[in-house]
């Protein structure tokens, strides 16, 4: 279990910037947003290798179940009303909030690895999309305003553990990933691990040149230069 919460660190580990690179925005802009990226994933897999968290405790995985059973697969968020850092900021930030419910939702009655991939491969889809209409506005704003983007998306990220609304959330994407863990779903489906793990670092997908560096070949797929 040590072995593989290790290497979920390691996968989820943003590479080195390049002083040379990223001439449209500073050096010290790109690394925290990579910092903002990787402090999810940080966070959230270093508390689901916690032993106290109760994989079969149907309260933690009806509590994701609930909040999103009237949540749209695009999360409800509306994309196109999102004009400003702030607003785009909290479209990120919401989006984030509800690929991971959604997922909390999809895998609540435990379904094998091999029947959640598609699953989690449709709901990561349909996030994506919406991170990627984000991250085209983002592109064209400077560094100051993308801070402001990457502050909401931060802002969220703790929320899931110390605000009272979004720690459910929290608590039952634990119990779902220790489930896995212990079914051994981590360790025999790399596709499985893969797509679950990469809910934790999602909103890399609203900030191209974080994507780029930690994805390029999906930066590539989604035509994004």
């Amino acid at each position: 279990m040590k072995t593989l919460v290790s290497d979920q660190l390691v996968l989820a580990r943003p590479r080195t910037v390049d002083r040379h690179e990223h001439t449209r925005f500073p050096v010290r802009f790109n690394c925290v947003m990579q910092a903002v990226c990787l402090s999810v994933g940080l966070m959230l897999l270093s508390a689901c290798g916690d032993d106290n968290a109760d994989a079969n405790d149907p309260t933690a995985r009806a509590t994701g179940a609930e909040q999103t059973q009237s949540a749209p697969a695009s999360g409800g968020v509306d994309i196109a009303a999102a004009e400003t850092p702030e607003e785009v900021g909290k479209a990120v930030a919401d989006l984030y909030i509800s690929a991971l419910e959604t997922l909390n939702q999809t895998l609540a009655d435990h379904p094998s690895a091999d029947a959640a991939v598609p699953l989690l491969r449709e709901i990561h889809d349909q996030h994506v999309d919406g991170l990627v209409t984000l991250g085209r506005r983002i592109k064209n704003m400077t560094s100051d305003q993308e801070a402001i983007v990457a502050a909401a998306v931060s802002k969220a990220q703790s929320g899931l553990q110390y605000d009272e609304q979004l720690k459910p959330i929290y608590t039952a994407y634990q119990a779902l990933n220790k489930h896995y863990i212990q079914t051994g779903a981590m360790s025999n489906s790399e596709t499985f691990r893969s797509l679950f793990n990469g809910f934790n670092i999602i909103t890399q997908y609203a900030f191209f040149d974080v994507l780029k560096k930690q994805e390029p070949e999906e930066a590539k797929r989604l035509g994004i230069e």
